[in-house]
């Protein structure tokens, strides 16, 4: 996903949590079925503020929406859930 908003010339800041954020972080070595979002980062001034993930951004949606058509994953495969509890 980074890449394909590299390309666009976009940058989106996400904070994931649960599984995907271990294995992201070498804590776990397991598979997962989904990325948790739970905030977007602006920096505002150098310091970065945590926002509510949705809306997320129109760029971040495509590029959702691209690696989930090319690894063949399911539509939520990115999901916002966690921070909507």
């Amino acid at each position: 996903m980074g890449e394909l908003l590299e390309a666009e010339g976009q940058t989106v800041r996400i904070v994931i949590v649960g599984g995907a954020s271990l294995n992201l972080a070498g804590l776990v070595d397991r598979a997962t079925d989904d990325v948790d979002v739970i905030a977007r980062a602006e920096v505002d001034e150098g310091d970065p503020i945590l926002i509510p993930p949705d809306p997320m951004p129109d760029a971040l949606r495509a590029a959702v929406q691209r690696v989930a058509r090319d690894f063949r994953l399911p539509s939520g495969w990115l999901n916002t859930a966690v921070a909507n509890q």
